[in-house]
């Protein structure tokens, strides 16, 4: 299993890495807008991870609730190429937390 990456300031230098992507800090950024959140990531893909990927993203609220995995799209991949991927959900897959319910 392998652990999290360490923090990265969205919009400042440096970037974190696998054996299949880098994110940089650069180029990427985090805005609010009322209750929504958007993240653009300045992703570079190693050669051998090219092709169709999934796209998943999970939510978590200040009290711990969580929405649990969902599937955003699909995107992709070009080998050997710096990629911006950008991801929107469709509002039947949009999930507000309630940590009430």
């Amino acid at each position: 299993m392998h652990g999290l990456s360490p923090a990265l300031t969205l919009g400042g230098a440096g970037s974190v890495s696998n054996s299949q992507c880098s994110v940089a800090g650069t180029g990427s950024s985090a805005t609010v807008t009322g209750n929504t959140l958007v993240i653009t990531l300045n992703v570079s893909f190693t050669t051998s991870f090219g092709g169709n990927k999934v796209i998943y993203a999970a939510a978590r609220n200040t009290d711990g609730a969580t929405a649990g995995w969902r599937t955003m799209g699909v995107h992709a991949v070009p080998t050997g190429t710096t990629s911006f991927v950008s991801v929107r959900p469709s509002p039947a897959l949009r999930t507000v937390v309630d940590p009430k319910n």
